[in-house]
C-alpha cells in the first residue's frame, strides 16, 4: 500500500514547531545559566549617582560628625565648669599656685592651694601612681583646703610631670621605686618652703594607699620635714594583707562547693607568695580585680578627663601610668612589717582604714597595739575611703591635727 505524501503546509508547520521548541529550550538554558551564576555570586546593587549628589551626602555625614564632636566637647566643658563652680571661692588670705619644681633632674608639677596661706602645710603622697595628683586634687580640694595649705604633685611618669619632661625628651617614668618618690618629696618640700617663704615650717604628711609606702619611708629618713604622720589605707605588709583576703574568698568558694573558684584564688596566692619574692603589676592587678577592686563600694570617681586641671596629654599620661610603673609596684609589694615599723619608730603616727578595705586591711596594723585614737576604722568605706566617705575621713584628719 502506497504511503500518502505529506502536504507542503504540513511540513512547514512541523519545521516551525521545531524551531519554536529549540528557541524555548535555548531560552530555558540561558535562564538556568543566569540563575546558577547569580547563586554563585552575591547580588550587588550598584546605584549610580552623580558626583555632586555623592558629595552632598558626604557633606551631611561630615556635618553630623562635627555636631557630635562639638556636643561632646560642650558636655565635657559643662562638667569642668560644674566642678570649678563647686569649689570653695578662694579667700583673700588664700593661695592657689601651680609650680614647676626642678627636683632630682626632672621637672615636677606641683599644686599648692588653701584658704589661708599660713595654715598648716599638708603634703599628700598620692595613691597608685597618677591618681591623687595635682591634676585630680579637686576631688578632695573642698574638704581639705579649708583647714590646710594642701600640697599635691604629679609623680614621675604621670600627669603634667610626664608632659613637662616629654617636651625636653626626658623619660620621667621608668624604673623608679617608692624610695625615689620619697627623695622627690624632699626636694618638693624644700621648693615649696622657699616659694611660700616658710623655710622652717614642717609638713603634715598624708600617705594614701601605695603612696603611703613612700611617705612612711620619707618620714623616717627626713623627720626634720615632718610635724605629723597620717597613713590612709596604709601599706604595712602587702603580701600578708592581700593573701589573707584572698584566702577568705577561697574559703567561701570551697564552702559553697565552687572548686573552680577556690582553685582560682589559690593560684593567685601562689603567684603572690612566690619564691623569687617578686609581685608583678600584672599579678597585683589580677588580685585587685578578684577582690572587687578593694571595696564593696565601687568608686568610679576618677573622672580624670573632666578635671579642670588636666589636659589631653596629661590624661593620656595618667592612663598609661600603670604600664610604666612596674618597678615602683614591685618595690611596694616587697615591703614587710619590719620596714613599716622601722620607718615610723620615732613618730606618734595615725592610721585610717576603711572597714571594707580588701587591699590594705586594717588587720595588718592591729598587731602594733594602737589604740582607737591612733588606729581609726571608717565603716561603710573600702580601700578608696577618701572618696567613698571623704567627709568622715577629713573629720578624723582635722581631729588628729587640731584636736576638734
Amino acid at each position: 500500500m502506497k504511503k500518502k505524501k505529506k502536504s507542503k503546509a504540513s511540513k512547514r508547520s512541523k519545521a516551525l514547531n521545531k524551531k519554536r521548541a529549540a528557541a524555548v529550550k535555548r531560552e530555558a538554558d540561558s535562564n538556568k545559566r543566569v540563575t546558577e551564576k547569580k547563586a554563585d555570586k552575591p547580588k550587588k546593587d550598584i546605584i549610580k549617582m552623580p558626583l555632586s549628589d555623592l558629595l552632598k551626602i558626604a557633606g551631611v555625614f561630615a556635618a553630623a560628625a562635627v555636631m557630635l564632636f562639638v556636643g561632646l566637647w560642650a558636655f565635657k566643658a559643662a562638667e569642668r565648669h560644674s566642678i570649678l563652680s563647686q569649689r570653695n571661692e578662694l579667700s583673700s588670705a588664700g593661695v592657689d599656685r601651680y609650680l614647676e619644681a626642678d627636683v632630682n633632674g626632672i621637672k615636677q608639677y606641683v599644686h599648692v592651694r588653701g584658704q589661708n596661706k599660713n595654715a598648716p602645710l599638708l603634703l599628700i603622697f598620692p595613691d597608685y601612681p597618677g591618681y591623687l595628683c595635682a591634676s585630680s586634687d579637686y576631688l578632695l580640694g573642698n574638704e581639705l583646703e579649708s583647714y590646710f595649705t594642701v600640697v599635691t604633685w604629679d609623680m614621675r611618669g604621670t600627669g603634667q610631670t610626664e608632659v613637662l619632661n616629654a617636651k625636653n625628651g626626658i623619660d620621667s617614668g621608668s624604673n623608679f621605686t617608692y624610695k625615689d618618690i620619697a627623695e622627690d618629696a624632699r626636694g618638693i618640700c624644700q621648693y615649696v618652703r622657699n616659694e611660700l617663704g616658710r623655710e622652717s615650717d614642717r609638713f603634715i604628711v598624708l600617705g594614701y594607699s601605695w603612696g603611703s609606702a613612700a611617705s612612711a619611708y620619707f618620714a623616717g629618713k627626713y623627720p626634720g620635714f615632718v610635724s605629723a604622720y597620717i597613713g590612709v589605707s596604709q601599706v604595712v605588709d602587702f603580701k600578708k594583707g592581700v593573701t589573707s583576703k584572698l584566702m577568705k574568698f577561697a574559703e567561701v568558694g570551697l564552702n559553697a562547693g565552687e572548686i573552680e573558684d577556690f582553685n582560682k584564688y589559690v593560684d593567685v596566692m601562689k603567684l603572690i607568695n612566690n619564691e623569687e619574692n617578686i609581685v608583678t603589676g600584672e599579678v597585683f592587678r589580677k588580685a585587685v580585680s578578684m577582690l572587687d577592686g578593694g571595696s564593696k563600694l565601687a568608686p568610679g570617681i576618677y573622672s580624670i578627663e573632666t578635671s579642670p586641671f588636666c589636659d589631653r596629654k596629661a590624661a593620656s599620661a595618667f592612663k598609661s601610668a600603670p604600664d610604666r610603673t612596674e618597678t615602683y609596684l614591685r618595690s611596694v609589694c616587697g615591703l614587710i612589717e619590719s620596714d613599716f615599723q622601722n620607718n615610723l619608730s620615732y613618730f606618734n603616727y595615725y592610721l585610717i582604714y576603711g572597714g571594707d578595705d580588701l587591699i590594705t586591711p586594717a588587720s595588718a596594723a592591729e598587731q602594733f597595739g594602737l589604740d582607737d585614737e591612733h588606729l581609726i576604722i571608717i565603716e561603710n568605706a573600702g580601700h578608696e575611703l577618701l572618696f567613698e566617705n571623704s567627709s568622715e575621713a577629713v573629720g578624723h584628719i582635722r581631729e588628729i591635727i587640731f584636736g576638734e
